[in-house]
């Protein structure tokens, strides 16, 4: 009798925005863009079926949650002799175009172990998430990954002089001007 072996495991990421803007800090329909791709060490890793993840901005909240996966793994994702075997993954946010918003650089690397074990005399595979790390930084004890942008209101000072042709401007006179976009 033969067991199929296979697990799936995702990660999950959180968004938050913050800084000056509306009340949820942001605006109602800003989309914020993620990306997974396989690791330098891991380049034949198994990959979710959506390799990019976006989150649209629904005006009411200041935090979001997306995810990668399910990502699957099949017998022949184990290493030789069915040892286990560690896929890594770079998760990132792309860069915004939305005016005033600083866009969250960090890189993390996230570490799915995949392996066999025997329960109740029947193989059994698994895939979790064992770490998580930010490239070029630290571990995170807690494995979660958390991307924070800032708004940041930009102010301007525009000098206007007025200049009337064909008569004399008049004591309190009142002129309106509009700045379109």
């Amino acid at each position: 009798n033969k067991v199929k072996l296979e697990a799936e495991a995702s990660i999950n990421f959180t968004k938050n925005v913050q800084g000056e803007g509306s009340v949820t800090n942001g605006v109602a329909g800003d989309e914020y863009t993620f990306t997974i791709a396989s690791g330098d060490k891991t380049p034949d890793a198994p990959m979710p079926k959506d390799t990019t993840v976006t989150i649209t901005n629904d005006g009411q909240h200041s935090s979001y949650n997306g995810s990668f996966g399910p990502i699957s793994y099949t017998r022949k994702d184990l290493g030789k002799n069915d040892a286990e075997k560690t896929y890594e993954y770079v998760i990132q946010e792309k860069q915004s175009v939305t005016g005033g918003l600083l866009t969250d650089t960090t890189k993390y690397l996230a570490k799915i172990k995949v392996s066999k074990m025997p329960v109740n005399g029947v193989d059994q595979m698994t895939a979790v998430l064992d770490s998580v790390s930010v490239i070029d930084g630290e571990d995170v004890a807690d494995k979660s990954l958390v991307f924070t942008n800032i708004y940041q209101r930009a102010e301007a000072v525009i000098r206007v002089r007025k200049t009337l042709d064909g008569r004399p401007m008049r004591d309190g006179e009142v002129f309106a001007f509009e700045l379109l976009e």
